[in-house]
């Protein structure tokens, strides 16, 4: 059988992939119960490998036995945990998907370990998420829960939904998400605008017909970039630069009325100001695949379960995604 084929980024920046392993006889830990299907899926793809889980809460007891790659999934790892880590043998964090915003990569990099992720776009998440965020948008401007009410009082013609087709729609973030999400708005009408960190390759530009760059413009450009726009999807990493990115100052100058979806990370939308738009009927809807707690509880619920202006589900992963992390060809 084929060693295990991790993804990782080499050391001069491209995005590639390199065999790390070429042994079975290796313990793979993934942190938590979350994303089950990933352990099933590596169970499949390689059946001979030592594959455990442990609950989080577990971790610290789970790593006193010899472990040499840790999968964090939604598992924070903070500096203790990555000393302890060390001590276990790991030699490898290994992310499940992109998202290494709970990882101490700075500690991790002190102890000697490795610290890798499954780029978005090379793994087919981010086709999977792009449809996702399209449904999520799309819910929302249809309203599904006022349909249901009016199906049940079986009346026709209710309630007016809305068309993403010559919307002005800005994408916050551009990396594989971002552009699969601007081709699946561009292939329905909408008037794709993107904002990013760093430059803009000609092959990204080409997808947007509006470009704006943190690095260049900061916070005040993407205010700027969000002018008037009716859609706002938000596809970002968290970290430093992102935290609250999306605050009163960007969700005002969209459009009143605009849909608003987030398939990144909670921290990256100021709650408190997204919560009080939404009670002020500002905007006209939200999609969350994402929670500021990394758990959806009825109390951490940005608004009520019957309102129309909400959208929840998992847009992370689908069988394609996940057959290929877990045995990329």
């Amino acid at each position: 059988m084929k060693g295990l084929a991790l993804w990782v980024r080499r050391s001069h920046g491209a995005a590639g992939r390199r065999q790390v392993c070429r042994h079975a006889d290796f313990t793979v830990l993934f942190c938590g119960r979350d994303f089950p299907h990933a352990l099933d899926a590596t169970r499949r793809a390689r059946p001979s490998w030592n594959l455990l889980a442990c609950e989080r809460a577990g971790l610290a007891e789970a790593l006193q036995s010899h472990v040499q790659v840790l999968v964090p999934l939604m598992t924070s790892l903070d500096g203790e945990l990555v000393a302890r880590a060390r001590h276990a043998g790991v030699k490898l964090i290994h992310q499940f998907g992109a998202g290494l915003e709970g990882v101490d990569q700075e500690a991790a990099k002190q102890q000697g370990i490795a610290v890798r992720n499954i780029p978005a776009g090379q793994s087919g998440n981010a086709i999977s998420s792009a449809e996702h965020a399209i449904y999520l948008l799309l819910s929302t401007m249809r309203n599904p829960t006022a349909m249901q009410a009016v199906l049940s009082e079986r009346l026709l013609g209710s309630p007016v939904g809305n068309t993403i087709h010559a919307k002005k729609a800005l994408v916050v973030g551009f990396g594989g998400l971002g552009r699969e999400i601007a081709r699946r708005l561009t292939s329905l009408g909408a008037e794709v605008r993107g904002f990013r960190c760093g430059e803009w390759p000609a092959e990204d530009r080409a997808l947007v017909q509006q470009g704006g760059s943190f690095d260049e413009s900061g916070r005040a450009g993407l205010v700027e970039m969000a002018r008037g726009c009716e859609l706002l999807v938000v596809c970002c990493p968290l970290n430093a630069k992102t935290v609250n990115l999306i605050d009163r100052y960007v969700l005002l100058a969209l459009r009143p009325g605009a849909f608003v979806v987030n398939v990144a990370r909670g921290g990256i939308v100021n709650r408190r100001d997204l919560l009080e738009l939404v009670q002020a009927k500002r905007l006209g809807g939200v999609g969350l695949d994402v929670f500021w707690k990394g758990v959806l509880t009825r109390r951490g619920e940005v608004v009520p379960a019957d309102s129309p202006d909400r959208a929840f589900g998992r847009g992370g992963g689908s069988e394609r995604a996940e057959r290929a992390a877990a045995a990329p060809s």
